[in-house]
């Protein structure tokens, strides 16, 4: 087992594609369907992975990672669905609680929330739902489920990387960038379009796609989305990595 000063671990590549280009010294590995780079923040060394979407792919990949390093801190990085209206697209959150589903996940590390917000990133509330909330109403549902918290945004994975990382006693810190406003519905019912591991299936995405040729500047659209998201996250991470490394 190796040592490292933090993991900071996404769902897909593109929500940390732009972290691992911040690497000073990239090495790449593999191991149990998880992908990861590992490099230098400010001359600490961090690894940066990706598991798969869902919450079944986030939990045992982190497993994965967590046998084969151990972070003295682990940053959860990626894009959510906005459930309070006051969150624009492309804003920042940083979890002070975290729901799986109606359940209370454990909670984030306080000092972790405590950087991040001085590093200019507001405290929130996280969902993590077992299906995506495609549209305005499944958002405004889930809002109010929660008692309409400000700040509040939902996902697949948070809950399920936060759970592995308790159980093994690491603290952690979840950081979400807002693709799609409370306002806005996706372009697509990406439930459908699942496979048995819970996982969007890009060839499904396709198809459909080529059937409804009419979705593709809304999907485009969304794809830009996710990649400003991801630069918004990049300097979040890595100015929370050397608030506390």
């Amino acid at each position: 087992m190796s040592g490292v000063a933090a993991l900071v671990v996404a769902a897909l590549r593109a929500e940390v594609a732009p972290l691992v280009r911040r690497l000073d010294g990239r090495r790449r590995g593999a191991a149990g369907g998880v992908r990861w780079v590992r490099g230098l923040v400010g001359g600490r060394s961090v690894v940066v992975a990706w598991t798969g979407d869902g919450a079944a792919c986030a939990g045992r990949g982190l497993e994965v990672l967590l046998g084969r390093f151990r972070p003295a801190r682990l940053v959860i990085a990626g894009v959510a669905g906005a459930l309070s209206p006051e969150l624009a697209a492309g804003s920042l959150i940083a979890a002070r609680r975290v729901y799986d589903r109606d359940r209370p996940a454990p909670d984030p590390d306080a000092g972790l929330v405590a950087a991040a917000g001085r590093c200019g990133v507001r405290p929130g509330v996280v969902l993590s739902s077992p299906d995506v909330a495609v549209t305005a109403d499944d958002k405004a549902q889930l809002w109010r489920r929660l008692a309409q918290p400000p700040a509040a945004a939902v996902d697949l994975e948070t809950a399920a990387f936060a759970g592995v990382a308790a159980a093994q006693g690491v603290p952690y810190l979840a950081l979400r960038a807002i693709s799609d406003t409370a306002a806005e519905s996706l372009p697509l019912d990406f439930n459908r379009l699942r496979d048995r591991r819970g996982r969007v299936s890009r060839v499904a995405v396709i198809a459909r796609t080529l059937r409804r040729p009419s979705l593709v500047p809304a999907l485009f659209a969304l794809q830009r989305r996710v990649s400003r998201c991801a630069e918004h996250l990049a300097a979040a991470v890595e100015a929370v990595l050397r608030e506390t490394t």
